[in-house]
């Protein structure tokens, strides 16, 4: 948002330089992109009349001119042809200086001194182009510097709008603050208007709304008679001032008073609205429009455009068509000021690749009871500058009156909270002077009515920060708070310890947007009983159609991730993890936690010479996570459970003591599907502050073996149903003399294994402390424990 300090200062005379308003913009919160005086280049141009306009007597596409500078008359050759005796120009006089650095000096053109230049608007700054030198209004004051008269001494500010403050993004909002905070009067445009008793609004025009909550308020003037000419220089200037190109006076009127109140308004041609009606409805399914910007569009079902009773006129909120604009022959003119729904204005915006200054408001919330202001604001100006007629009354087709909101805020809150002792007569004080009415209050609360520019704030701490703001933050002294340590926060050495051991491993780190997409559960077949369905948590105001939750799981992003990697950077061999927080809803408590999530595709290096590539598959993973709950000095087992992430043969829990710490699994192929990837991809998850119970930092030396270990591996074919993790703790719990360590190794369900069994190999250690192992004594060892896991599992040993 561009505004300048003139411009402002018809709002709210605030006693401050531009530097000192600079400065105070930074002490209220708000961000100033850029900041500076406007024209620094274009001195010493004068207003002047021409006297007269000859031709020059050796070119014929130069004239030799006269004029008053008021001080002087001086002779200029000139190579427009728009200008005639009698016309105010701006003329800069030698020594002036001009945009692009340059500089006037005398000069002698084709045997003819001329002293200065007779100026054009693109010469000036202006314009980006000119037909001809720049004519000014008759009663131009001669003798004038054009700088002063006409405003170009200015400052301009680039106010950075963030998106929950729809409030600056008109001149009005920016005063308004101001004026709370400086404890100064704002002064708002009176509007009278000359309304033409013969002619009355509702027997010229109707309006119909089939869409209430697409469009909850639609407004409408009609002006008839009106002339189409050039804005005044004033206009013209200030809208070039803060980037917008000046067209006609009718179109830059509206423009004009969208900077100054904040909401967008859009004139049609009277004459080619169809029927003289007004109706806002959904678009149909490949409907087209031919927009402002010269583009023809298609459009669906969910977008909403403004018709007459034959065709679409106008994308709601966003851009006129051209089949009703604003051309040469306008004379009757029907002004539009309407209030829109918020989302689809934005997802319209998205998917046409089309953001304009209406929808970039629109977006954001505009003020639904500021429609008529605007509107009759409009109609003023235009009456003013283009005469014509204003029929009398106005259209305001509002059937279901939008709720007011209600905060209630806690004295002793605001100052606990800001660690301030600001007296409740100030807080009031500041509520007023920002627009808020002040419903009730009592020694402890007060509660506001907010106002419908500011549909933003809901909440307490928003009204806590509004008070902040006003009151000052260069008012709020620093200190540190009391801080009571009573015991050691583990989470964040989990989090850099489980960072740590996962990079010392290959693997690298990346960081996700903590929102996703509710439909993600729908495409990826979540079940509807599944945590991470039932206790998602819902954002209220999300920008961004496809970011509508905040994630209740890591597993989405990394899947982009990995899509993002291996199609469209061609990566096939990644190793990523992520720790960050996920979010539940459970019952009326919101949770945080720290989750980690590794996912890894491809082979477990790059091809090369001196080695052959090798899949990152399930127990590649595996060998991942046991360094990890290795490196944590934590004790872990897996078994074998049904999740919706991962193919059903390669899906298993991770557990410490019995309690779930996670899982990890092969990504099943819907999944990949869905998000376009064709390669095996494997996944895990591991829940931090779970795992957190179970950590043992403590570091315990023993010494290394002296005596070599003696390994066997069974294979055992056994029910799909056994879980193999239940037979790994039946092995480790026998009590098998030395034995050192039980691992699972392999999986196997296919070919020769018969159909609703599977065969899992386990591989155990043997290791005597005070010698070498013999192969019998081994083998005495091993033999009772495959026989106790055949009787107790109704096992049997795989022989190939």
């Amino acid at each position: 948002m561009k505004i300048t300090y003139n411009w402002l200062k018809e709002f709210i005379e605030t006693g401050l330089t531009p530097e000192e308003l600079h400065k105070k913009f930074f002490t209220l919160g708000i961000g100033v992109e850029s900041f500076g005086p406007l024209y620094s280049e274009v001195t010493k141009v004068v207003i002047s009349k021409l006297l007269k306009a000859d031709k020059h007597p050796d070119a014929d596409k130069l004239t030799v001119c006269e004029v008053d500078t008021g001080s002087e008359i001086l002779k200029i050759v000139c190579g427009a042809k728009n200008h005639k005796a009698g016309d105010k120009v701006a003329v800069a006089v030698n020594g002036a200086t001009l945009p692009g650095g340059i500089k006037i000096s005398k000069v002698v053109l084709r045997g003819i001194e001329s002293n200065g230049m007779i100026c054009s608007e693109k010469e000036l700054g202006l314009a980006d182009s000119s037909a001809g030198v720049m004519i000014l209004p008759a009663d131009a004051p001669i003798g004038k510097d054009f700088k002063e008269t006409y405003g170009l001494n200015d400052w301009l500010y680039e106010i950075e709008v963030m998106p929950n403050k729809p409030e600056y993004l008109g001149i009005i909002g920016i005063a308004r603050v101001l004026s709370a905070a400086l404890k100064k009067p704002m002064k708002v445009p009176e509007i009278l208007l000359k309304e033409d008793p013969s002619s009355k609004v509702n027997d010229l025009a109707k309006v119909k709304i089939l869409d209430k909550d697409l469009c909850p308020r639609y407004s409408a003037r009609v002006l008839s008679g009106v002339k189409l000419a050039p804005s005044p220089v004033w206009m013209q200037v200030r809208l070039r001032s803060v980037g917008i190109r000046a067209i006609n006076n009718l179109v830059d009127v509206t423009n004009y008073v969208l900077l100054e109140t904040g909401h967008p308004l859009h004139a049609f041609d009277y004459e080619l609205i169809k029927d003289k009606t007004i109706i806002v409805r959904k678009a149909k399914d490949g409907e087209e429009i031919s927009t402002l910007d010269g583009v023809k569009r298609k459009l669906d079902k969910d977008m909403l455009v403004i018709a007459d009773t034959e065709k679409a006129v106008a994308l709601a909120g966003i851009m006129g068509g051209q089949v009703s604009e604003i051309n040469e022959k306008t004379v009757n003119v029907l002004l539009e000021s309407a209030y829109f729904e918020a989302v689809n204005i934005r997802k319209t915006s998205k998917k046409l690749g089309l953001m304009t200054e209406a929808s970039y408001r629109f977006e954001r919330g505009a003020d639904y009871n500021g429609i008529i202001y605007a509107l009759n604001r409009t109609a003023q100006l235009i009456n003013g500058l283009a005469g014509g007629k204003i029929a009398s009354g106005c259209i305001d087709e509002y059937p279901e009156q939008i709720k007011q909101i209600f905060i209630t805020t806690r004295f002793e809150r605001v100052n606990k909270l800001l660690g301030t002792n600001i007296q409740i007569q100030e807080m009031l004080d500041i509520s007023k002077g920002l627009g808020f009415i002040v419903d009730k209050t009592d020694n402890k609360s007060f509660t506001v009515i907010v106002p419908s520019f500011r549909t933003d704030l809901t909440r307490e701490i928003d009204m806590i920060e509004e008070i902040a703001v006003i009151h000052g933050y260069d008012k709020i002294q620093e200190r540190f708070p009391t801080i009571k340590l009573q015991q050691q926060n583990t989470s964040l050495k989990i989090d850099e310890l489980a960072k740590q051991s996962l990079v010392k491993r290959g693997l690298n780190e990346v960081i996700n947007y903590t929102f996703m997409n509710k439909s993600w559960f729908d495409r990826a077949g979540i079940s509807a009983d599944n945590e991470i369905r039932t206790e998602y948590v819902n954002l209220m105001n999300h920008l961004i159609e496809d970011w509508n939750i905040l994630r209740s799981t890591l597993l989405p992003n990394l899947l982009n991730n990995v899509r993002t990697n291996t199609v469209s950077h061609g990566n096939k061999n990644l190793k990523i993890f992520e720790v960050g927080k996920i979010f539940r809803k459970i019952g009326n408590q919101y949770i945080e936690r720290y989750e980690l999530g590794i996912i890894i595709t491809g082979n477990t290096s790059d091809s090369s010479w001196l080695q052959k590539p090798e899949e990152a598959g399930f127990f590649y993973l595996k060998g991942i996570l046991e360094g990890l709950f290795c490196d944590l000095n934590v004790k872990f087992e897996i078994r074998e459970a049904n999740n919706n992430f991962y193919d059903k043969t390669s899906s298993v829990e991770l557990l410490a003591n019995g309690e779930k710490l996670g899982s990890f699994g092969e990504i099943n192929k819907k999944l990949l599907k869905m998000h376009d990837i064709k390669d095996r991809v494997f996944y895990a998850e591991v829940r931090l502050q779970e795992l957190e119970k179970h950590i043992n930092i403590k570091k315990n030396y023993r010494d290394l073996p002296r005596f070599p270990s003696n390994k066997r591996d069974i294979s055992f074919i056994v029910d799909l149903e056994v879980c193999a993790g239940e037979i790994k703790s039946f092995i480790e719990n026998i009590g098998a003399k030395n034995l050192e360590k039980v691992e699972i190794i392999d999986f196997y369900k296919g070919e020769n294994v018969e159909s609703g069994k599977k065969s899992v190999t386990y591989s155990l250690t043997y290791r005597d402390a005070a010698k070498t192992l013999t192969d019998e004594e081994v083998d005495t060892a091993n033999k009772p424990i495959a026989e106790k896991v055949i009787a107790d599992f109704k096992a049997e040993i795989r022989q190939q």
